[in-house]
């Protein structure tokens, strides 16, 4: 899908939406050192956007500040919303949101999902673009995750992903299924996991799949074949591997050695 970008114009002294676009590059594309004369917003549906000052995922948004020098590069699958915007109400919109007004700055957003509904539909709304648009920027700014460092606000991110593990540990998930949860790269999960927990979320789900397959060897008389279902493994194989990689002991092991205790 080729670029669809739309422009506005609305009425002085308060906040004026010059433009509300949509993007899905069909190539890799590189934004050189660039600077606006309006405020740019914009929202990371996919992929991942490497800006000058940070690396913004889906599931963020980042505001590119009026009048400072940026740039950023971006590859398919890489698609986002934006809304160039200005106007005498700015100010007091930035500082009822804690948003600086004169650097650039990434956030995370709440509600990931409805957010995006919302710009789906006003970019369908072209019968009544105006009110589209500024009703759509209205909804996304309060949804933000504001301050000027956005690792000031672990819990949002990894907690939910930290949840989604423990309920689902003994379906076959993986780190793409994570990601996809919080709607951010891998990468970026991994960077705030760590930050948040001091492990990674790979060995967060590991340790705990081998630890309540512990319990099971403890406490039940199942098969390892089906201990080994009943924490997420498809394969026997892999997971004998990965508990005695874990616990220095093969299952079978484990268990004797426990009820000879």
């Amino acid at each position: 899908m080729k670029p669809q970008i739309h422009y506005y114009t609305h009425s002085p002294g308060s906040i004026q939406i010059t433009e509300f676009a949509h993007s899905c590059p069909e190539e890799a594309t590189f934004i050189s050192p660039y600077v606006r004369n309006v405020y740019l917003l914009h929202i990371v549906t996919k992929g991942v956007c490497r800006f000058c000052d940070f690396d913004a995922p889906a599931g963020s948004a980042f505001l590119i500040s009026k009048n400072k020098l940026h740039s950023f590069s971006v590859e398919p699958e890489y698609e986002h919303y934006w809304f160039g915007f200005d106007g005498d109400g700015v100010a007091t919109l930035f500082r009822q949101y804690g948003i600086q007004p004169n650097s650039h700055q990434l956030f995370q957003v709440r509600n990931f999902d409805f957010l995006l509904s919302i710009l789906k539909s006003a970019m369908m709304h072209a019968e009544n673009q105006v009110c589209a648009a500024l009703s759509a920027f209205s909804a996304v700014v309060p949804l933000l995750v504001c301050g000027e460092n956005p690792e000031e606000h672990p819990a949002d991110l990894t907690m939910v992903a930290k949840n989604f593990m423990e309920k689902n540990y003994q379906s076959h998930i993986t780190m793409e299924d994570v990601a996809k949860h919080v709607c951010v790269s891998e990468k970026y999960l991994c960077h705030r996991f760590k930050n948040a927990f001091q492990v990674t979320p790979q060995n967060y789900l590991l340790s705990l799949r081998i630890k309540k397959a512990e319990r099971l060897l403890k406490t039940t008389d199942l098969k390892i074949k089906e201990i080994s279902a009943s924490v997420g493994y498809r394969s026997q194989l892999t997971f004998s591997c990965a508990f005695k990689n874990k616990t220095g002991y093969s299952p079978s092991l484990y268990r004797t050695l426990y009820k000879n205790l």
